[in-house]
């Protein structure tokens, strides 16, 4: 890469390709340079200015043989800015090459000043040197994060910014003083603005708390709803805090319930299984009950037959649940929240699963259905 001052300004990148051998004037495919010119360099131009810089930011610069990841151009319209791609194909070694129009910074006295005369490229922010200030630019989202005043002296002029990138220290020198610029926890913010991109992984890499976490999974798990990818949804929120009861219902009313169960597992293997399992029996109660309220409604008469469908099925489900986490069931506990609800038939389905059979017998005896009792007793004695 080359830069170029004057009235206009270039920054030229090129790649001529190597032959494995020298042709010659009356080779095939014509003269020497033709591979060469086959491939021309990709010219950016902008309008050139007496003050410009070249920045480049490494993460690793302390290590050998490190390469930049970025790179940032002073100009008199802006700050020409991008990722560096050393392993392209192509003549273009800058990925995602955008122009950032500088932000005005307002002088103790006389106009707004646009144009900075010096400029540091550190990891997420531009520095811009004023006249008489320090202006920091984030450069994910091209917002202004700060603006420091610097405190010189009468006549004091400040000359320029200079950066260590090994140590990662940054300096303003003016003509009679050096002053550091602290960089202290420069990624705080950078998981939020990842975040509002939607480069949900990314935006994992860089939250520090659990708090923070959380609410990518959130917003990672109703991003992967929305686009109906359900098991992806539901293996983040499996990880997040939404709400047991709003997970399982935005299942159940897109009929997810394989996906539902993949929630339920992933659940039960990262948080106390009896607190997960009472919450999920509650739920489906609930709704069971919440059905046969809506179908004794006549305003729904005409949807009876899908109603009773649904009340089914989701019965269904409780029973399978039932019978596969019953070892993580407290049966008391489960049992009084059953008959809370009045469903004795699920209350005698889950005696049966964890051989209560005493409470089958009980209940049929007190209901006075002899022969009912008898057959549960065999049953009994044969298992």
């Amino acid at each position: 890469m080359s830069r170029t001052l004057g009235h206009n300004t270039s920054l030229h990148s090129y790649r001529p390709k190597v032959r494995t051998a020298v042709p010659n004037r009356q080779s095939e495919d014509g003269t020497a340079f033709s591979t060469i010119f086959s491939n021309p360099a990709q010219i950016f131009e902008l309008p050139g200015d007496k003050q410009s810089e070249l920045h480049y930011c490494s993460q690793n610069a302390d290590q050998a043989l490190s390469l930049p990841q970025s790179m940032a151009w002073l100009t008199s319209h802006g700050v020409y800015h991008g990722s560096l791609n050393f392993e392209s194909v192509t003549n273009n070694f800058i990925d995602g090459g955008d122009l950032l129009p500088y932000p005005a910074s307002f002088k103790s006295s006389g106009p707004p000043v646009r144009t900075p005369f010096s400029m540091a490229l550190t990891e997420f922010h531009f520095v811009f040197l004023y006249g008489d200030r320090v202006v920091g630019v984030c450069n994910l989202d091209e917002k202004q994060t700060y603006e420091e005043s610097l405190p010189l002296k009468d006549r004091e002029m400040a000359k320029g910014l200079a950066a260590d990138p090994v140590r990662k220290t940054y300096w303003v020198y003016t003509d009679q003083s050096l002053f550091e610029l602290v960089v202290d926890n420069e990624d705080r913010d950078v998981w939020k603005i990842y975040l509002q991109k939607g480069q949900f992984d990314v935006a994992l890499r860089y939250a520090k708390t659990a708090s923070q976490r959380d609410h990518v999974l959130s917003a990672q798990a109703n991003a992967y709803f929305d686009e109906g990818r359900y098991f992806q949804a539901a293996q983040c929120y499996a990880q997040c805090s939404v709400t047991f009861e709003e997970v399982a219902l935005k299942f159940l009313d897109v009929g997810e319930r394989d996906s539902l169960r993949s929630y339920l597992i992933s659940r039960l293997e990262r948080t106390r299984k009896s607190d997960v399992t009472q919450r999920m029996i509650e739920f489906y109660l609930s709704k069971c009950n919440e059905l046969d309220d809506v179908v004794a409604s006549e305003s729904v008469s005409h949807d009876v037959d899908n109603l009773q469908a649904e009340r089914v099925i989701l019965e269904d489900d409780l029973r399978q649940f039932f019978e596969t986490y019953k070892s993580n069931l407290e049966p008391e506990t489960v049992s009084e929240l059953i008959q809370g609800h009045g469903r004795t038939d699920m209350f005698l389905h889950y005696a049966t699963v964890i051989g209560g059979f005493n409470r089958v017998i009980e209940h049929w005896i007190m209901e006075e259905e002899w022969t009912k009792a008898i057959d549960v007793s065999n049953r009994q004695v044969c298992f």
